[in-house]
């Protein structure tokens, strides 16, 4: 499984990656700021903030899907707003200090179920190839 270094200082901060290479952190970069503006402000929370302060302790920023999926939001109070999917690594307790993010979309309920199994696939697979020492890192600069 291949994973994009998102950030990385007390925590560490982990995107799945295609087999190009490219994650959900490329896809809401290509978002133009006239479409969206809070884009950039997401790119900041899980790029330098997550990394440096760990998730928000907030609800309306960060909340628990249940089966071991939690999100982050992003948005004005009303309205528009991009989540992204997440789950912490299984394991020791170091590990609880690495969110690997899987998913992201515009803030609709209609397709935060898919998206949370798509999570919980993508957990399942994490772990079978952590535990087969099959986690490729990408680093960008």
């Amino acid at each position: 499984m291949r994973l994009v270094v998102v950030g990385r200082s007390v925590w560490e901060v982990l995107a799945i990656a295609d087999s190009q290479g490219r994650s959900l952190v490329d896809e809401i970069a290509e978002i133009e700021p006239g479409d969206y503006r809070h884009a950039e402000s997401m790119l900041a929370l899980i790029q330098h903030s997550v990394p440096m302060n760990g998730p928000p302790k907030k609800k309306l920023r960060c909340r628990d899907l249940g089966k071991d999926v939690l999100e982050f939001k992003h948005g004005p109070e009303r309205g528009k707003k991009i989540r992204v999917l997440w789950f912490y690594d299984a394991g020791e307790p170091v590990a609880r200090r690495r969110i690997i993010c899987t998913t992201w979309s515009f803030k609709r309920d209609d397709t935060l179920a898919i998206e949370r199994e798509t999570t919980v696939r993508l957990r399942r697979e994490y772990i079978a190839a952590k535990g087969r020492g099959a986690l490729e890192f990408i680093t960008r600069k």
